[in-house]
């Protein structure tokens, strides 16, 4: 049986080739004014060696809420206000640490976040003071801000279905470091990751056209850090993969899901010598909430 190829026909096949090819830049579109909710769900387990000799374990959910307000909008970049409204944690496990909440340290403390159009974090300001009471670890500022970034990067290139890619980077860092016990230390750390991505389809979530991405990669890292009475040395093996639903008009994640499974190891040697293995599996989930 043979099938008679009429114009119509032909001209059907040119348009769906066309859409399935046409290509897509994503870039973060957003209006000065513009305010954006989100819910997050972050969930952790593992187990890790201390250095008295015991073997802890971790199984925790975070939820929180986040509202972004667009404070500035410019060709070259956004300058976003991250509030945490609320984090809900559920701990399972024994903590070490009894009456230390981190994940609650942006609650309700703006931050200041300038970003790329592709979404590369430029700037992160605490507007508000960052403390935790009763850790006997110091709170870095920076760290914490840093924290307030949801929005994903965004990639460089154009996109159409059915492309993939590989992305290869690596670094090396030299430290310094300030211990509350150990002093101020020098280190050295040499970071690998590759990351493969697919884009796998066009869908429509709440009525607006999305690209779903999705990945997977690996990252490895090595380094030392050198105190006058100890030295530390350390090897991390993580793999991840996640998946992306971003809107086409605006660039803004509608769905984002990522998994890390990490393997770590720390060597300590000063007047005792250790190796203390750990483990780790963390599923983040960052779900826009429309008004």
């Amino acid at each position: 049986m043979s099938i008679r190829v009429t114009p119509l026909l032909l001209m059907c096949a040119v348009l769906t080739l066309g859409a399935v090819a046409q290509k897509r830049e994503l870039t973060y579109q957003l209006a000065e004014g513009t305010t954006i909710k989100y819910k997050r769900l972050e969930n952790t387990t593992g187990m890790a060696h201390t250095m008295k000799g015991l073997l802890t374990e971790m199984n925790k959910s975070v939820e929180s809420f986040l509202t972004i307000r667009v404070e500035k909008s410019s060709p070259e970049q956004l300058v976003l206000t991250v509030v945490q409204d609320t984090a809900l944690v559920t701990d399972r496990a024994v903590s070490q640490s009894p009456g230390v909440d981190f994940d609650n340290v942006l609650t309700r403390r703006p931050v200041r976040l300038t970003l790329s159009r592709k979404g590369a974090l430029l700037r992160a300001e605490p507007l508000a003071p960052l403390e935790v009471q009763g850790s006997p670890i110091p709170v870095n500022p920076g760290t914490f801000a840093r924290r307030a970034m949801v929005f994903p990067s965004l990639p460089a290139r154009t996109l159409s279905v059915g492309d993939t890619w590989t992305d290869s980077v690596s670094d090396t860092a030299r430290p310094r470091y300030k211990d509350p016990t150990l002093g101020e230390g020098t280190g050295l750390r040499y970071t690998q990751a590759q990351t493969n991505y697919h884009v796998d389809s066009l869908v429509k979530l709440h009525g607006r056209e999305c690209i779903k991405l999705t990945w997977s990669g690996t990252v490895s890292a090595e380094g030392k850090a050198l105190f006058s009475s100890s030295e530390r040395f350390t090897e991390d093996e993580t793999t991840v993969d996640g998946t992306l639903y971003v809107r086409v008009s605006d660039g803004l994640p509608v769905r984002f899901t990522l998994r890390t499974r990490k393997q770590s190891t720390v060597a300590v040697f000063e007047q005792e010598s250790e190796v203390l293995p750990s483990s780790s599996t963390t599923e983040t989930t960052l779900i826009y909430l429309p008004s």
